[in-house]
């Protein structure tokens, strides 16, 4: 079969001919109808390690956002059937470690992830771990169910948050997790969106999808402006999801005096915290780690109820061929969300 692989350090992968995945007793093999491109991609294109692997596990074929056909299941695996349509959830949890049997798994010790030390969804088949298959209902599209796992991402953050009526949310970052997110506190009756980031295109598509207010960072100071539209208060909300220390470091200068932070934004950069305004401000900060199991079944329910509309953040969607076109488009920031056709 035909797939995208990481074969050496670096920058790059490589499409190549590569034998089928092996598929395990509890494990489901699906034919790959459709599969997206995710920022933590963009960090392993550029030969970067992310999550919990100190280095990258080379040779591994990428990809993690997909959604397909069941064409196999193994022996021990049951309520899933060959024909059915599914996505997959990214980490792979050991089931034995303290916070597997604590209810959080996706905390686990022993992770794993699908796409990096586990073979992804840049290929024509991919296996599976069976715990980790959702089925996606006969109204979402192939390309609405590779993009499932986006909306778990940006709709985990709001499922910490304790919501007041009206509140104001500034999002950090128009990227496809911010977009989303954007129309997530649209759904959730958000009292104004604020969106902030650096390209004109992003912000443009943030307005339409709901935002009240965007602000261009290249141009304007974040800062003053999010304290200029809320009465000098700052938001009652803010959610990094740039994953950039200057995004992290403004994060705590626009929320209010005893507001929330979330930070879900990934960068290989450190930050530089400043706690004296943490403690001053009596912030409430927390960090947004993957999802859970229920999180991506509302997810399905929000895009199968119209509540959020996933194709709105696609605008490419090219061969699986095409990958390297494709990571260069989003590099350039002329690509939002990018979904491959294997």
């Amino acid at each position: 079969m035909r797939a995208v692989v990481k074969t050496r350090p670096g920058v790059g992968f490589e499409v190549k001919d590569v034998e089928m995945p092996k598929k395990g007793p509890n494990d489901v093999l699906v034919r790959v109808r459709a599969t997206g491109i995710c920022g933590t991609d963009i960090h392993l294109y550029k030969g970067q390690a992310v999550g919990a692997l100190p280095e990258l596990p080379i040779p591994f074929t990428p990809g993690h956002e997909f959604s397909g056909d069941v064409v196999e299941v193994g022996e021990k695996v049951d309520g899933i059937e060959v024909g059915d349509r599914v996505s997959a959830e990214v980490v792979v949890s050991c089931g034995r470690c303290y916070y597997c049997k604590t209810g959080r798994a996706i905390l686990c010790e022993n992770i794993r992830e699908i796409g990096i030390d586990i073979d992804g969804s840049y290929a024509e088949y991919v296996s599976v771990p069976s715990q980790n298959i959702h089925n996606i209902p006969s109204n979402l599209s192939y390309e609405q169910g590779a993009l499932i796992d986006c909306l778990s991402s940006a709709l985990r953050p709001f499922e910490r948050i304790n919501i007041g009526i009206m509140d104001t949310v500034a999002i950090l970052g128009t990227g496809p997790i911010g977009l989303l997110q954007i129309q997530i506190a649209r759904a959730l009756g958000f009292g104004k969106i604020i969106a902030a980031d650096v390209n004109p295109r992003r912000l443009k598509l943030a307005e339409e999808l709901g935002a009240a207010v965007t602000i261009n960072a290249r141009e304007k100071n974040v800062v003053k402006e999010v304290l200029d539209v809320t009465d000098g208060l700052g938001s009652d909300v803010v959610i990094e999801s740039a994953g950039s220390p200057v995004t992290t470091a403004q994060s705590l200068h626009i929320c209010r005096k005893d507001g929330q932070v979330a930070l879900m934004g990934i960068t290989t950069e450190k930050s530089l915290i400043d706690s004296l305004l943490i403690v001053s401000k009596a912030l409430n900060m927390f960090g947004i780690w993957d999802y859970t199991w229920l999180t991506f079944e509302r997810s399905i329910a929000l895009i199968s109820s119209g509540k959020v509309d996933v194709n709105a953040i696609v605008s490419h969607k090219l061969p699986l061929e095409d990958v390297v076109k494709a990571f260069d488009l989003i590099q350039k920031g002329e690509a939002v969300k990018v979904i491959l056709i294997p």
